[in-house]
């Protein structure tokens, strides 16, 4: 699914996402994975932040509803809700390369939202130096 992402073709992830949720309602990623995809079509936000909540209710630990939420929450000006959404996420000391980006890209929605140009000139490079480890 992430790669027909990368490829922006987002009909063929909604579509494989869609399956993954039905064959597997009880995994968190399968909610977040829908929310991602549509998150990426700009569309229904109500039902992103809903399947972002439903894959946080099944494991309130997984990092990429935390982030997906904070984002959501972050773009409709709620930087508080997403700061503190986002901010349990931040306790651990390892994480995987799609949750540090992840958590980056919730960061960049809040500092969009507040206009810290000096914060998002930072996360920006973040992101790049992650992306450049991804290539190897």
């Amino acid at each position: 699914m992430l790669d027909l992402l990368r490829q922006r073709r987002l009909d063929a992830a909604l579509a494989q996402a869609d399956e993954i949720c039905r064959l597997a309602p009880e995994v968190p990623m399968s909610h977040a994975s829908v929310a991602l995809v549509w998150e990426n079509l700009d569309e229904r936000s109500e039902q992103v932040e809903a399947r972002f909540r439903r894959a946080l209710e099944l494991d309130d630990n997984y990092i990429l509803a935390r982030a997906g939420l904070a984002r959501v929450m972050a773009r409709r000006g709620d930087v508080a809700a997403a700061r503190a959404m986002l901010a349990p996420a931040l306790q651990r000391e390892e994480f995987h390369f799609s949750e540090w980006r992840t958590i980056l890209l919730a960061q960049r929605a809040i500092a969009l939202f507040d206009g810290q140009s000096d914060e998002l000139e930072g996360i920006a490079q973040s992101l790049s130096e992650l992306e450049e480890l991804a290539r190897g």
